[in-house]
């Protein structure tokens, strides 16, 4: 320790040696100042490269390749300085350079001035990441809080990046200005040839009549079809609903027209989702705001009772995520992104960041709205478009556009354990995620909670297999749910003859609660449930 000390005591980037422990010290002697005589610290290029005094005090290099796996697990590094100070666009490091890529792709400094300190978690993703020459380490940039003693503790975290060995991901495609498709087009075209996916084939709009329209890509115009391949549209009105184009009695055959759809006239999101079939070859889309013919009550009472087989029959659910309304449009297709991804070659391997959204992100809009986590969970296949990425998610595979994200976990699949021919045990568990994302969600009309909920509950557990949303297979402890905080007392309501009964969690829809469901301890029925109906019949 005697040698330690006058060195640890020296460094400005070092923590003050009064308030660590011995053993602290001597790991963190180890890591930043040891002398190493290893290849990669003894190359010149680590001299060469322009780094300023707190990057070149982390000594990444000496870190991932020449400690051993127990010295350098969660090795945490403080950054000296705050989040405003780091987010100069002047600075020279090139470290710097890309870790202010990575943290301001969440966060925009000029409106939301992060004022606390950074440090970073090296997290080892591979057992024997010093014998493989493929292998990868991960660092989260962790957002950091000042306590009013001055101590530290570990906030959200604002950005990641990924440390690779060697240049083996020179070759990796980089998330820029605009989508791409061959990334997405890999990940379809993986996900179709999957045993899973050749299950779901035979799934087409059988039960539809002939007056089920599709906008025809190619020739720009509405069509009537019958169990076609198409593409379907999940995306929010918003604000522009009575100024942009609509199907009505007057105007469909208008619409019939080759060319009539034309970008012009098409609000910006439906025109990019045009463009998205197009680059995917795909040769039909349905959007309802016109395939379906608004002022016609039986036709929209018709398509809005197949909404559920509509959604789960198309061959893509196209996700505009990102945008307050419907001619915001899709980021990277119609406009361009601001995400930006960018690599620094450091001795002996590469640091690039991941790219990820926005912390708090108002335009995401569609993340809110109840009838959009049901278009998304009965997708096929969905992709999510984001404000800096897009999403894949598909029957077997979940893949982000951006390769360097090792984190990308299906958000919207009906199942996580696939059912049995007889039946999904496990289907009580999926059910209540899928009531707690729901009902954190809002409807604009509260009618619409069953409806806007039914195709999940059918294909969980099918046809007229519920009562007031709660499944008769687990009825006893689907009646065991509470709001996790205190929210007024659920009371029974009726809008327009339907009605939510108190002991049903619809009657807490649109009321900013959430749902759980108790997972333990002893239940059991004391008495027979009945349903009223003409003939009662047990259930």
């Amino acid at each position: 320790m005697d040698d330690i000390l006058p060195v640890i005591e020296s460094c400005p980037h070092c923590p003050d040696v009064g308030n660590v422990p011995n053993k602290k010290l001597q790991r963190c002697y180890l890591v930043y100042h040891e002398p190493c005589d290893e290849s990669v610290c003894c190359s010149s290029n680590v001299e060469e490269i322009p780094l300023c005094d707190s990057c070149r005090h982390m000594r990444l290099w000496h870190i991932v390749c020449c400690l051993d796996e127990q010295t350098r697990d969660w090795e945490e590094i403080n950054l000296r300085g705050r989040c405003q100070e780091m987010s100069d666009p002047d600075t020279d490091c090139p470290l710097c350079q890309v870790i202010n890529t990575a943290v301001g792709t969440a966060y925009d400094f000029e409106t939301d001035p992060l004022d606390s300190s950074l440090c970073t978690r090296l997290l080892d993703t591979s057992k024997d990441a010093i014998d493989s020459q493929d292998c990868n380490f991960s660092a989260a940039i962790i957002r950091m809080y000042h306590r009013e003693d001055g101590t530290h503790r570990p906030g959200d975290t604002c950005g990641q990046l990924e440390i690779t060995i060697g240049d083996t991901n020179s070759d990796v495609p980089r998330i820029g200005q605009w989508v791409n498709w061959g990334v997405l087009k890999g990940a379809i075209r993986n996900d179709r040839n999957s045993n899973a996916d050749r299950r779901h084939q035979d799934m087409e709009l059988k039960d539809l009549e002939s007056r089920f329209r599709v906008i025809d890509v190619a020739n720009r115009c509405i069509r009537t079809v019958k169990n076609c391949n198409y593409a379907a549209l999940s995306y929010v009105w918003g604000a522009d609903r009575e100024t942009s184009l609509v199907a009505l009695k007057r105007n469909i055959e208008e619409l019939r027209v080759k060319g009539s759809l034309s970008d012009a006239i098409l609000p910006r999101t439906i025109a990019d989702a045009i463009k998205v079939c197009e680059q995917l070859e795909q040769e039909y889309l349905w959007v309802d705001r016109l395939c379906v013919i608004q002022d016609d009550a039986k036709d929209k009472a018709r398509q809005i009772g197949m909404m559920g087989k509509i959604f789960s029959s198309a061959g893509l659910v196209i996700a505009a995520a990102h945008g307050d309304s419907m001619n915001s449009g899709i980021p990277g297709v119609g406009h361009p992104r601001r995400a930006r991804q960018q690599t620094v070659p450091l001795p002996g391997l590469t640091v690039t960041n991941v790219v990820r959204g926005r912390v708090e992100e108002p335009l995401e809009v569609w993340r809110t709205r109840g009838w959009k986590y049901q278009e998304a969970v009965l997708a096929r296949r969905l992709l999510l478009f984001y404000e800096t990425r897009v999403v894949y998610e598909g029957v077997q595979y979940t893949e982000s556009e951006d390769r360097f994200d090792r984190v990308a976990f299906p958000q919207y699949r009906i199942f996580y354990e696939t059912p049995s021919a007889t039946g999904n045990p496990w289907s009580i568990f999926d059910y209540a995620r899928h009531v707690q994302n729901y009902a954190a969600r809002s409807l604009p009309f509260q009618i619409d909670t069953y409806a806007a909920f039914n195709g999940i509950t059918q294909a969980l557990f099918g046809q007229k297999s519920t009562h007031f949303a709660l499944p008769l297979l687990h009825f006893n402890r689907a009646l065991r749910w509470y709001t996790s905080r205190h929210v007024s007392k659920s009371f029974a309501r009726d809008f327009g003859g339907v009605c939510f009964p108190t002991w049903s969690w619809t009657s807490m829809m649109n009321q900013e609660c959430i749902i759980e469901f108790a997972e333990h301890g002893y239940y059991g029925s004391l008495v027979a449930w009945y349903k009223l109906t003409k003939r009662y019949s047990i259930l």
